[in-house]
């Protein structure tokens, strides 16, 4: 049915997406949140199929109970996919908020003098020293 085309179709373009973006990222040895979001994107896409598969096999087309559970379940994996990504990265806006503030409180420890010859630091000294 048209169903799996689109479906495949949004897989493949996702897919490809996912090559496209990754390779211009730069790499790291652990998996960042972009990745968690993608990945998890695609495994909801991977379900939606899936339903999609079972809706055609366990029922006839007039089964309108059937279509609407999973249509719910798709529907509720999603919502709280989005309500736990949101979360985290509000959480990790805070400690991003935190870092700064500490390496703030740092920086101010230490006067840091710019060489106007070249634009390095001259030299670091402490504060009241």
């Amino acid at each position: 049915p048209a169903i799996y085309n689109i479906t495949m179709l949004t897989l493949l373009a996702s897919l490809a997406n996912k090559l496209i973006v990754f390779n211009r990222l730069p790499q790291v040895p652990y998996r960042t949140m972009i990745d968690w979001y993608v990945d998890t994107s695609f495994l909801c896409q991977v379900l939606s199929l899936g339903s999609a598969v079972i809706r055609d096999w366990y029922s006839d087309h007039s089964s309108t109970s059937l279509r609407y559970g999973l249509f719910g379940l798709n529907a509720g994996i999603f919502v709280i996919f989005h309500i736990v990504f949101l979360w985290r990265l509000r959480v990790h806006g805070e400690d991003v908020q935190d870092w700064r503030d500490r390496a703030n409180a740092v920086t101010n420890v230490y006067d840091v003098a710019p060489n106007s010859s070249n634009g390095a630091d001259a030299g670091v000294s402490p504060r009241g020293a």
